[in-house]
């Protein structure tokens, strides 16, 4: 149902048995507790690209592995409660998500059992305070953030899995040691940005000589891609429903 003209979530409410569904790229404002709840299987809940301004009716969802909810008005991640023990992934990017608005009780301040992909590009932060104690994260995104100093991601060494971090377009890029300061700060990482952790140099540039064993995405890459992935899911349905 993505890249349509909706406006709101109606008549979705019974389809108990659903696993996972798409109405990114819409006009939806408002979550709908009355209809989501109904989708108790639900796995998958893609509504990137809206106009929702909160983050609620996901309560009864217990079994939500991935939610996408980038590109909309979020300033808070929060009522995710029902979803500690499934959630591996969450894209909130290009939102309005400030520091304050990452550290709510009921959102990323929980102990995620495991999430290992969060995605918090190109919104308002500051600091990691509200996800550095999250265990299970492999992959991070931070771009286009407003993450000034070193310090302010020294938390995030602590984490054992993490290997990527995407933290390009904040403040702290200007620094002529970028990449090599953020190696320092995390050992274990195995790629900062879209260069891998061994084509970076001893003056923070990228190498000449070192193997790169896949390409890896920018951020605006990504974020093609993954509006790509919509656009493609909205014309195979389109086109089943022609045949």
């Amino acid at each position: 149902m993505a890249n349509n003209k909706l406006k709101s979530i109606k008549g979705l409410g019974g389809l108990k048995y659903l696993k996972k569904i798409d109405l990114g790229a819409n006009r939806i404002r408002i979550m709908d507790a009355d209809e989501l709840s109904g989708m108790v299987n639900l796995e998958e809940l893609w509504m990137g690209k809206n106009k929702i301004e909160e983050m609620k009716g996901l309560e009864k969802l217990t079994k939500l592995r991935r939610l996408d909810l980038q590109s909309n008005r979020l300033t808070l991640v929060e009522n995710l409660t029902s979803q500690v023990e499934t959630l591996e992934e969450i894209y909130l990017a290009h939102n309005g998500i400030s520091s304050e608005g990452a550290l709510q009780p009921t959102g990323l301040a929980q102990a995620f059992k495991v999430l290992s992909v969060l995605d918090l590009s190109r919104n308002q932060l500051t600091s990691v305070n509200g996800f550095a104690h999250i265990q299970t994260l492999d992959e991070l995104w931070l771009s286009g953030n407003k993450i000034s100093s070193f310090d302010e991601i020294q938390a995030l060494s602590a984490l054992p899995s993490l290997d990527t971090i995407y933290l390009e377009y904040n403040p702290m890029q200007e620094d002529p040691m970028y990449r090599k300061k953020i190696a320092e700060i995390m050992p274990c990482l195995k790629q900062i940005d879209a260069n891998m952790i061994g084509a970076v140099t001893m003056h923070g540039m990228p190498s000449t000589t070192s193997t790169i064993q896949r390409p890896a995405e920018t951020e605006e890459e990504r974020l093609r891609r993954m509006q790509e992935m919509v656009v493609a899911r909205a014309q195979a349905q389109s086109s089943e429903q022609s045949k």
